[in-house]
């Protein structure tokens, strides 16, 4: 019996440029990834950039939402204003353009990208990394990236709820619901995915 055909993502099968460019960015990226584990702190930030890169461009390529030309990533997408570090972290400006990786990856993803040329300062930025939340930057004032873990549904009635622990949800938001239940739900309403969700108060934690 003949064995079924290997299937690529996205248009990788009918595009040898794509495949060959898919191929050699992971290849890379996996180089750059593995010298960064035993590469020194000073280094190391270097390194996990060329492959965080090398991966944006893998993803374009088996991408089927990019078209002719769109695929092929030049320059960063992104760039930095005000970045004397004596100001603090938090204040440096982070600016995305209209073409380059940053954007690029983003639309390979079905993504829609950042406003162009519309800064957004580190700090708002610094919080929507989970890991980040580990080590706060002095300063930050944007949105917590939330955790949530399920825990099954709950009926009352004919209602169906979806019980769920959101985390890390501010101590302040957590002293005002105390007194004020719906500020739960004003602080879930700046996450535009949590746009349509309601919640019960019966559990405060």
């Amino acid at each position: 019996m003949r064995p079924p055909p290997v299937t690529r993502p996205g248009l990788l099968g009918v595009r040898a440029a794509r495949r060959n460019v898919f191929v050699s960015s992971l290849e890379q990226a996996q180089q750059f990834t593995e010298a960064a584990v035993g590469a020194g702190v000073a280094t190391r930030p270097v390194q996990i950039f060329y492959a965080l890169s090398q991966f944006g461009r893998a993803i374009a390529a088996s991408s089927g939402l990019l078209g002719k030309g769109e695929w092929r990533l030049t320059g960063h997408g992104i760039q930095t204003r005000n970045i004397d570090a004596s100001q603090g972290l938090a204040r440096v400006a982070v600016t995305p353009t209209a073409k380059g990786s940053f954007p690029g990856v983003a639309r390979a993803l079905g993504v829609q990208p950042m406003e162009a040329q519309r800064s957004v300062s580190l700090g708002e930025l610094w919080p929507l990394i989970p890991e980040a939340q580990k080590v706060p930057l002095p300063d930050s004032s944007g949105l917590p990236a939330l955790y949530f873990s399920p825990g099954g549904l709950v009926y009352r009635g004919e209602d169906r709820w979806c019980r769920l622990s959101l985390s890390p949800v501010p101590q302040d938001v957590k002293v005002r619901s105390q007194v004020d239940p719906l500020s739960i739900d004003s602080f879930l309403s700046r996450y535009p995915s949590m746009s349509g969700w309601s919640h019960t108060p019966d559990s405060p934690d």
